[in-house]
């Protein structure tokens, strides 16, 4: 459950990324980096993104109605057949969490999103945001790589198996 204001017990780590929206269209703000957080928990051993958490670990939510839940699945689902090489979209978990108050009441139109990367299905893949971009977990960090990273990276997924 999530209550707002309240501190949440996980840490940002190889499974968990917090990211609080601020303002604006939380479509637009989740259409803007989901793919490269999908692809770098993929090129990991999966993970979650938690929307509407801030950076140290507090519930914030976001608000939104039916019409812009089914407007950022759309841009979810959108941004992560991006990802090279392409992964069937029911590989993905999207779960929207009500938000409560101090009661325990449910705080209408509040939310959190949690987008559930699985593990992927083969071990040998290296996953790139839009094609290009090779992103990577490390220790509740996103990086992306370049350069003899990339090499080095896809030689020691080789070598993992």
């Amino acid at each position: 459950m999530f209550k707002i204001d309240n501190v949440l017990n996980i840490i940002e780590d190889h499974e968990y990324e917090f990211k609080e929206i601020r303002g604006g269209n939380p479509r637009n703000a989740i259409k803007s980096n989901v793919a490269e957080y999908a692809t770098s928990f993929l090129n990991n051993q999966g993970g979650r993104i938690l929307y509407g958490i801030t950076d140290d670990r507090k519930v914030k939510g976001f608000t939104a109605n039916a019409s812009l839940i089914d407007e950022i699945k759309q841009a979810i689902y959108s941004s992560i057949r991006e990802i090279q090489p392409q992964i069937s979209a029911n590989h993905y978990q999207i779960e929207f969490h009500s938000v409560y108050d101090k009661d325990s009441e449910v705080i209408e139109d509040l939310y959190v999103l949690e987008v559930i990367v699985p593990p992927s299905f083969d071990k040998r893949a290296v996953y790139f945001e839009n094609g290009k971009n090779l992103h990577i977990r490390v220790d509740g960090v996103k990086q992306q790589l370049k350069g003899t990273e990339i090499s080095s990276f896809i030689q020691g997924k080789l070598l993992e198996i």
